[in-house]
This record gives structure tokens, C-alpha cells and sequence, in this order.
């Protein structure tokens, strides 16, 4: 009987011979998946019809196929951090971590706590262990946290990442469902993901991701995913609380962060706290001394954050590192490092936790950080972008830069006591001769013997003219309009001495802040203060502000300003109150409001926060002298900006 043919692949027939030549090799195929043999998934793009696996609608690109649009896994653990213990939380932290934590949840089991916000904001400087402490606070209270880095707020397709960020949500809040165990939101550097910088274009994405976490603030148990937004049962879930990181806040949106959405909080260590995180941080390494040895490193560097001293335990560890690479060989180090070289014909039993011969002992760590902080100066110093960008023309060249460094190194080590008392004499006697010009044209008596004999002039000339006879040569003096500027420094100058409380300027006021003596009490409106403030003031406002930009009232309260002095008596203790205001009337009311009712001494800002930004930043930073204001430059004028 003729062979029954063999259907091979569509549209080529083989006769039966090939049939146990074919099993035979079918059999011999390594069954590499859960199908057997070739990937299934690829063989269904054949062309066979088979709408089990495929799908009649999405077809080999379906989810049951692909897994694409499937939700993973998000949930960390936290397996890199094998000992929490061993690693010191600042008590700060970790109990504003946990009371943010238990409040949500206990939101969402029905306690009546008010409004608290969903969204806790730990913001800082770089460096100060802000991502690293939220993970050891999740470690140590058995919260199982589901990440989102900045770098995943932003996407090619416009809405993805909010979609992404509703689905960890729910992700996070199906697990603690399920798990019983609590769960966040921790979303890193906020702000260098949808942040908004000078010249940065904001995004489709950057707007959909602040607004789905606005959101989430409003609408906490119920979120929808995907192509329809339900708002039925099906998409209720529970309260999970939100974490995020940055180091400016300012940069968001601003409804995203008002009261009642975030809870904005300014992480900043204090030295012991470095000190205690560093102390545990180096716990056990070869050489090291105990505390003592942390506190006289953190000591030796005190304006570095916490990730400096990491680097520092990193350094330490080079030797150890070159002992290891001329052990093993150049010509063996790939080998090694990679593990087929362990398998083949090296030892078996190595590991890289076999590495030893690091020294942490205070001299290495002082010799590592002393390294590691004169590359930072080397950078600072050196700016080689300037020399390579040819239209480069704000401030002085890198050459210049690294000729004034230079020279204030030679000036400190030569003598630098004696510079310092010969400048102090020299500003001394500059200061003394300007007080004294002042009080001169300041004095009452000067004032009005000027005014005398400018009008006894008038009435000799007026008489000589009568009388047809020109005295202005034999007088040797001729009556002049004064300058409206002079006239009105003067009114200014009398004014002020005639008010019961001193009147300084920014220059004076910027030398006592530093000297600890004062304490700047900014009675603006809230409004104006939170849009530009100096840094360290403290917001009393004795007046409310209204209206637009165009029809702008400002109405007194002095009320309000007398409850918030109130809460402010600790900080207003035993200094000098400088009063910062905007020129308006119900500044001075203020100030003999403030000068009955508490027992410091009371001054007043001359010019208030208009003239401060004349000569120093928010920051307190002093402004480039080359900055002209008005007629004393005609080419750099001062702006908010510089």
C-alpha cells in the first residue's frame, strides 16, 4: 500500500519514508519550555488558527500570550540590607516616618483624625540620607514598600506614567490587602522627575503624573486603571500613605504640595546624628577605634553631608583592592571577577566576602576624606567648562579663579593673624569717618543754619535787585535748588531720628544674623512671604493680603501677628527683633505693637525686603559687587535672578 504523506510545513508534501526520520528527530529535540521544543508563542505566528491561545482579538500579542500588560511584581524586600540592625535611624526620622504611616492607616480603618495628608515629603540637601533612611525605616517597622524612581515619570507615550503610578498604587494596597502586612508608595527625587527648573519646557507626562498624584491625595480608596475610569465598587481599594524624596520642593507644582495633600518635611542632620549613623556605618571594620574615632572625623569635615563619609569607608578599601588585583594577576582578573576562572582552574571556594586586608583606622580615614575633599575643591577650582565654551562671560575665567585662590592661599599661610587685624583697623576707621559725615549732615542745628543763611541770600539778592544794584559777585554765593534725592534722604534721616526704636540697614542687619544677635520677624502678608523670604526669618504677618496683581489691598491685622509673636517667644529670646517689612503704614504700627508686647529689644529694616535684595540673595548669600542698581552701573542692572 502506497505510504501516506507527511504534511511537513504548509504546502510541501513528503512521502512516509521521511516519517521516522522525522519522530526520530522530534524525540532527540530538548523540550526547553513549558510547551516542549520551539517556543510556542513564535510557532502560533505561523499562520495556524487557534483562538484558545491567540485570542480572536489581540491574536499572538494577547496578554495570556505575552504577559506584556501584565502587572509584575513591585513589592521590594529589601534583600541587600541583610543586618538592619547594625545601621543607626535617627530617632527624627524614623518617628516621622511611623506616625505618617500609622495615621493614614489609621485613617483608613475609620479613626477621626482630620485631614491628614496622604503624601509625606522628605526633602533635603544632597547627601543627607534621605532615600537610604526611608529604606531602614521600612526594614526596621515591616512596611513593604513598592518603588518609583524619577527617571519613570517620564515616557514617550503621553499618560503612561501616571497609568504607572495608579497601577503601584493599587499594587501596594492589593498586597497589604492580601498580606496583612503594611505597605507605601515611596516615589525617589520627585522633583528631578517633574520638577520644573529655569528654561525646562513642562511635559504632557510631567502634568498628568502631578495631577494623578493630586488625585490619589483627594480620592485615596478609589483608583482606576485602565482604558474606561470606573467609579463603581470595582475600583475602590485601600488607603496606601505616599513617601517621596527631593531636594526642592519649591519646583512643584504648587497644589500638589499645599496643607491637607503633602506634609512637607526638611530632613537635615545634625552633626551627632552623623556622627551616630557614621559610628555604625564603620562598626566592625578592620582598624576603627569606636565613636570617639567618628566624632573626630565628623569633626574634621563639618560642612560635609552623610553620603561624604560613605566615601570615605569606600576609599579605605583600595589598598585592600590593588593587593587583590596583584595577587591574582592582570592577565587572571576577568577570570576571576566574572567566576569562570573559579570554575575551571581556579579555587572553587572563593568569594569576594574572603577580601581582606581593609584599614580603617582614624589616620586612613582622615588621609581618604583629605583626598576625597580636594578633588571637590579641584572642581570647584578648576571649571573647565568655561575655557571651552567660547562665549563664556559670566564672572571670571578659570584662570583667574585659580590665581585668586592661589593668592588667598599664600595670604592665609603668610601672617594671616596680622592681615586680618590691619584690614578690621582699616574698616574700623572707614566706618568712623562715615558715622561721623553722617551725624554731620544729619545734625538738626547744621540743618537749620543752612536753611538761615540760604534764606538771608534770597533776601539780600531780592533787595539788591529793588535797589538795581547786582550783589552776587561781592556776596560770593548764589541760592541753588537742592537735589529732590538729597531732600529726601534728609526727610528720611529726620524721620527715623525721631522714632522711639533704631533703624538699620540691610548691611547691619546681615553682620548681626551672623553674629547670632538678631533674628529676622517678617510681618508681610503670608502671601508675600511665601513667595520670596530670607532664609532663617520667622512669618508674623500684621497684615492680609487681597485682590490681583493689578487691584492689590492689603488690609492691617495685628491680631493675627500678635498670636503668632505668641507661639515665637522661645526663638525671640535674649536677641534683637528686626522688624522686615514692605514700606507700608501698618509696619510701624507693628513694631509699637511688637515693642509693648514682648520684652526684646525692637528694630526696624531700613528699606525692609526690597532693600535686601540689593545687596544679598533669599539665601543670605552677598550679591557680585560688579551688579549695578540704577544710575551706579549703566550696564548691569540688578534683577530677582541675580
Amino acid at each position: 500500500a502506497a505510504a501516506s504523506p507527511v504534511v511537513i510545513r504548509p504546502g510541501v508534501v513528503r512521502s512516509g519514508r521521511l516519517r521516522s526520520r522525522v519522530v526520530a528527530v522530534r524525540a532527540r529535540e530538548e523540550r526547553t519550555d513549558a510547551l516542549g521544543g520551539q517556543d510556542y508563542i513564535l510557532s502560533q505566528a505561523s499562520g495556524v488558527r487557534e483562538e484558545l491561545f491567540k485570542g480572536s482579538i489581540l491574536g499572538v500579542d494577547a496578554d495570556v500570550a505575552t504577559g506584556d500588560l501584565r502587572a509584575r511584581g513591585e513589592i521590594k524586600q529589601f534583600g541587600d540590607i541583610k543586618d538592619h540592625a547594625s545601621y543607626h535611624i535617627p530617632e527624627r526620622f524614623l518617628d516621622r516616618f511611623a506616625t505618617h504611616i500609622a495615621k493614614n492607616l489609621l485613617i483608613d480603618r475609620g479613626a477621626n483624625l482630620g485631614s491628614v495628608p496622604l503624601i509625606l515629603c522628605v526633602w533635603g540637601g544632597k547627601g543627607c540620607g534621605k532615600s537610604f533612611n526611608l529604606e531602614l525605616c521600612c526594614k526596621r517597622l515591616g512596611v513593604f514598600p513598592v518603588v518609583v524612581s524619577a527617571g519613570e515619570l517620564e515616557d514617550p507615550t503621553a499618560g503612561k506614567p501616571g497609568a504607572m503610578l495608579r497601577r503601584r498604587y493599587l499594587t501596594a494596597g492589593k498586597h497589604m490587602s492580601t498580606s496583612g502586612a503594611p505597605t507605601c508608595l515611596i516615589v525617589n527625587d520627585v522633583d528631578a522627575g517633574v520638577g520644573r527648573f529655569k528654561d525646562d519646557k513642562s511635559t504632557v507626562n510631567n502634568q498628568i503624573a502631578q495631577a494623578t498624584l493630586m488625585n490619589l491625595c483627594d480620592e485615596p480608596n478609589r483608583v482606576s486603571v485602565g482604558g474606561e475610569w470606573r467609579s463603581d465598587d470595582r475600583a475602590t481599594c485601600r488607603r496606601v500613605p505616599i513617601v517621596v524624596s527631593a531636594n526642592d520642593p519649591s519646583v512643584l507644582y504648587a497644589p500638589l504640595t499645599r496643607n491637607g495633600r503633602t506634609d512637607l518635611w526638611m530632613w537635615e542632620p545634625t552633626r551627632g546624628e552623623i556622627t551616630k549613623m557614621v559610628h555604625d556605618a564603620l562598626d566592625g571594620a578592620p582598624g576603627y577605634g569606636g565613636e570617639s574615632d567618628a566624632l573626630e572625623l565628623v569633626n574634621a569635615f563639618p560642612s560635609q553631608p552623610l553620603d561624604f563619609f560613605g566615601a570615605i569607608r569606600s576609599r579605605c578599601a583600595d589598598d585592600a583592592v590593588r593587593r587583590f588585583i596583584a595577587r591574582t594577576g592582570l592577565e587572571n582578573l576577568g577570570g576571576v571577577l566574572c567566576g569562570h576562572r573559579g570554575r575551571e582552574g581556579g579555587d572553587p571556594g572563593w568569594s569576594a566576602s574572603g577580601l581582606t586586608g581593609m584599614d580603617a583606622s582614624l589616620r586612613s580615614l582622615l588621609e581618604a576624606g583629605a583626598e576625597i575633599a580636594r578633588e571637590q575643591q579641584n572642581v570647584m577650582d578648576a571649571r573647565l567648562s568655561r575655557e571651552y565654551v567660547a562665549n563664556w562671560t559670566e564672572g571670571p575665567s578659570a584662570e583667574e579663579i585659580r590665581a585668586r585662590r592661589s593668592m588667598e592661599r599664600k595670604m592665609a599661610g603668610a601672617n594671616s593673624a596680622a592681615l586680618e587685624a590691619a584690614e578690621e583697623a582699616r574698616l574700623a576707621s572707614i566706618r568712623a569717618r562715615a558715622e561721623e559725615a553722617a551725624a554731620r549732615s544729619r545734625s538738626a542745628e547744621a540743618r537749620a543754619a543752612e536753611e538761615a543763611a540760604r534764606r538771608a541770600l534770597t533776601e539780600a539778592s531780592r533787595r539788591a535787585k529793588e535797589e538795581g544794584v547786582d550783589l552776587s559777585i561781592a556776596v560770593g554765593a548764589s541760592a541753588r535748588e537742592p537735589d529732590p534725592e538729597d531732600v529726601e534722604r534728609e526727610a528720611m534721616a529726620a524721620e527715623e531720628d525721631a522714632l522711639p526704636w533704631r533703624v538699620i540697614d540691610a548691611i547691619d542687619c546681615y553682620r548681626s544674623l551672623k553674629e547670632d544677635a538678631a533674628v529676622l520677624l517678617d510681618v508681610r502678608p503670608r502671601k508675600d512671604h511665601d513667595r520670596e523670604a530670607i532664609k532663617g526669618s520667622l512669618s508674623a504677618p500684621a497684615a492680609d493680603l487681597s485682590g490681583g496683581i493689578s487691584d492689590r489691598v492689603v488690609t492691617p491685622n495685628l491680631d493675627n501677628m500678635a498670636s503668632r509673636v505668641a507661639k515665637l517667644t522661645d526663638k525671640l529670646k535674649g536677641k534683637t527683633v528686626v522688624v522686615v517689612g514692605d514700606g507700608e503704614p501698618y509696619v510701624r504700627d507693628a513694631i509699637r505693637a511688637l515693642r509693648e508686647t514682648i520684652g526684646e529689644e525692637v528694630a526696624e529694616m531700613r528699606g525692609g525686603q526690597v532693600a535686601w535684595l540689593k545687596y544679598y540673595t533669599p539665601a543670605g548669600k552677598p550679591r557680585p559687587r560688579y551688579v549695578g542698581y540704577g544710575k551706579d552701573n549703566e550696564e548691569t542692572f540688578w534683577t530677582a535672578s541675580n
